[in-house]
């Protein structure tokens, strides 16, 4: 064997590692979505079942559905993230691929020149992502400020207020006073 013949084998098995390398991270990657809508999921739910006792207002119905409404932006946008980063990994495949082949059939120098780089669509979803799950986050730790302090200034309201005297109350009062006297 001459010394290309060896460099193409040393290529092609280093093609090769790098494809199942790339097809484990692509299986990991459905599994790490999962665990985000699953995170994301309970999260919501806890919250919910935790602040449920505080829904006495319009505007607290209005603030968890807002909520809501960005979680749900959460887990569509992680989708469009997984499907893009799925795509760059099954076009960084086909590219190592297409290198392969180039390498067997003695193209060295047109091999070196296949690259997949990942697209501005993705970096772009990526942070408004990240965006998202801050405001999310936001949304729902102000919903659970607003929703304490309500209850608490519920609660200052009515050990401050002032209660109706009885008639009994009186009697037993101004007995008790004259009794001493």
């Amino acid at each position: 064997m001459s010394e290309k013949e060896i460099m193409s084998k040393e290529m092609i098995d280093f093609i090769n590692k790098k494809q199942n390398e790339i097809r484990i991270e692509r299986n990991s990657e459905f599994f790490s979505f999962i665990k985000q809508i699953l995170v994301l999921s309970t999260t919501l739910l806890g919250l919910t079942i935790a602040f449920n006792k505080f829904f006495e207002n319009k505007g607290h119905y209005l603030l968890l559905i807002s909520s809501i409404f960005l979680f749900g932006l959460n887990i569509l946008l992680s989708l469009i993230v997984w499907y893009e980063k799925i795509k760059n990994l099954d076009n960084g495949i086909l590219a190592l691929e297409k290198r392969r082949k180039l390498i067997e059939d003695g193209n060295n120098d047109n091999a070196k020149d296949i690259f997949v780089p990942f697209g501005k669509f993705f970096e772009k979803t990526t942070k408004t992502l990240y965006v998202s799950f801050f405001l999310s986050v936001v949304s729902l730790c102000l919903f659970g400020a607003l929703s304490i302090t309500e209850k608490e200034n519920k609660e200052l309201q009515k050990e401050n207020s002032i209660k109706p005297i009885k008639l009994k109350q009186v009697d037993s009062l101004s007995n008790k006073f004259f009794k001493h006297k």
